[in-house]
Order: structure tokens, then sequence, then C-alpha cells
């Protein structure tokens, strides 16, 4: 039985049965959600719910392996690298009923030790999947230190691309796994997880092993799929000329999600707090970070003129820088 929301949007009842509920995460833009598998009779899908106070519910009917009957959700297709499959949307409206008896019986999804081939990732493997798979590194990025919103902590990644005789993939792998991975060498890899970024990938999970193996042979064709994955050098031009336009901008950033609130230049000055509706937060001022980004326009000695040139932000917190000269921002 279908019905519509009252945006005109068709809207479903779905039988099944939960797994794989995640923690609740924080999107870029500050929005709480969670994600989980439903299993239906023939197929499993991914669900994704924006409405953070039912993953209780939903993880205690996961614990209990109860047969369930999800009301008012919003069937999706995937995005743009599996167009062909779909997700379900829960929102406020969506209800959870539990169901006496089912059609079906539950299954377990999990399979986390299912070694599987590279290519097995792009036929058969679903975003949240947890897999194992027995590659060769044929390239290590540089480390990286970001900010997770969801664990509200810095962390440190690092970006490789891995390949077998059936094709290539990259991964990224986190904190003390980094060390343990050499470019050039095999290994097999226990708790990945499979993600969807621009296209499908790896992800380190809290629980990834990896232990070396024996060499994993390349074939031609993923060799040539591993060279098209490993990130393109970055050309970069030394510009020696004069600023033209300087457009520099302070923010704040939320407590919660680290994300930019307003402008310190656009917010009132005489007001303590400042309201950011994504978290559902007031905060006061006076106990935010902050953070800087600035563009410039210079013109160079021949009168050509280089269009918006983004500053780091190490150089936009300091005074107005003036050109570049042997590679180096010059400053006032």
């Amino acid at each position: 039985m279908a019905s519509r929301s009252s945006e005109g949007k068709k809207l479903a009842n779905v039988d099944g049965y939960f797994h794989a509920v995640s923690e609740v995460k924080s999107s870029p833009s500050g929005v709480r959600y969670f994600d989980f598998k439903i299993q239906e009779r023939d197929e499993k899908r991914r669900a994704v719910c924006f409405s953070p106070e039912k993953r209780d519910a939903i993880k205690e009917k996961e614990e209990c392996k109860s047969p369930v009957r999800l009301l008012n959700v919003s069937p999706q297709k995937r995005k743009l690298f599996e167009p062909d499959s779909t997700e379900y949307k829960l929102t406020n409206q969506s209800k959870i009923m539990v169901t006496k008896n089912s059609t079906f019986p539950w299954a377990d999804m999990s399979e986390p030790n299912k070694q599987l081939t590279v290519q097995d990732k792009y036929d058969t493997m679903t975003t949240g999947d947890i897999v194992s798979v027995k590659a060769k590194v044929v390239w290590k990025g540089e480390m990286e230190t970001v900010y997770s919103r969801s664990m509200r902590k810095e962390l440190t990644k690092c970006e490789i691309v891995l390949a077998d005789s059936t094709g290539a993939i990259i991964a990224t792998i986190w904190e003390d796994t980094i060390p343990h991975v050499c470019d050039q060498k095999s290994y097999v890899w226990s708790n990945l997880k499979v993600g969807l970024y621009k296209r499908k990938c790896l992800n380190g999970t809290k629980d990834c092993t990896v232990t070396i193996c024996e060499d994993v042979s390349l074939s031609v064709e993923s060799s040539a799929a591993s060279e098209q994955l490993k990130p393109k050098k970055k050309e970069t031009q030394d510009v020696t000329g004069r600023i033209v336009a300087v457009d520099v901008n302070k923010f704040f950033l939320c407590m919660n999600c680290k994300n930019g609130l307003a402008s310190a230049d656009d917010s009132d000055d005489d007001g303590e707090f400042i309201d950011y509706s994504p978290c559902k937060l007031r905060m006061l001022k006076e106990n935010l970070d902050s953070t800087v980004s600035g563009s410039v326009i210079i013109v160079d000695e021949s009168g050509e003129k280089f269009g918006s040139v983004l500053l780091p932000r190490e150089c936009a917190e300091r005074d107005v820088p003036i050109g570049r000269r042997n590679g180096k921002l010059q400053y006032f």
C-alpha cells in the first residue's frame, strides 16, 4: 500500500528485518542521521533515517531479530554511481511497527569474513557492506589529519589504491593501521566497509585488520585501472604581481559539528549568542572557535589578471599579502 506525503512524494510500507544499524552521524551541513540495512523477502536495501531519536528503537529490533513493518518511508534512487538501486528515506512521518508473523525468516547478512575480489565490489556489494579482500597496495598517499564530526576529534587517515588480477579500488585506512601498510606489498584485509564517494571505495573500520601475504599478481587490465585511480600530480605556478582585490572573512565554528556558522563581520556585535538550526544549539560567541578564509585577485607585470586565488588559512589570518616572489607570499 502506498500513500503520498504532504510534499506529494510517494511513500511506501516495507516489511523485513533490521541489520547493521550505524551510530548517529553528522553530514557536512550539520544534519544528524544514521543508516541501516533492511532485509526484505528477496533483497536487502540501505535505509537512511533523519530522526536520530528513532535509532534506539531500530537498534533494539535489530538485536531481537524481530520482524517489523516500516510505515511511510520514501523510496529513492541511489546516487549517480548506483542509478539502478533504491534506498529508503525515513523522516518524522515514518513509523516502526512490530509484526507478529513474517512470511520469510531472518537471515544473517553480516558476512564479515567473506573474501571478495576487487571486481566483486563493483558487481555485487552495496554501500555499508563489510567485506574482506586480498589485494596489493599499488599506491600509498601521504597521511592527512581530518576532523571527525561524528567522533568530535581529529583523526589521521591515508588513501591507498588496492588491486588484484580483476581490478583496482581506492581505500582509506586510519590511525594505527597506517604504519603497518607499505607500498607494493600484498595483504589480506578484513572488516572493510564499502562506501561511495564519487565512485565505490573501501573504508577501514575500527575492527579492520591487515595481514601480510604472498605477492598478489596483477593483470594488464588491473594495472591500467590502478594508474587511472592514482591522483594526478597538481601543477603549481609562481606569480609575481600586484593584488588589486582582496576578500578575507572570519567565521565562527559550531562547537558540535565544527561547521562554519556566520561571518564574524555579518553577525550582531551586540549579541552574545549565535543560533545554529542544523544542530539545534544556541551558543555563546565567546566560547566558539573561528577560522578564516580569503582570496585575492592578482595582476602580473604584463597586465594579465589571475582570477580569484584561494589563500591558505595561515596566510589569510596574517596581514593581507601583496603577491608571490620566489614561490613565497610577500606581505605588507
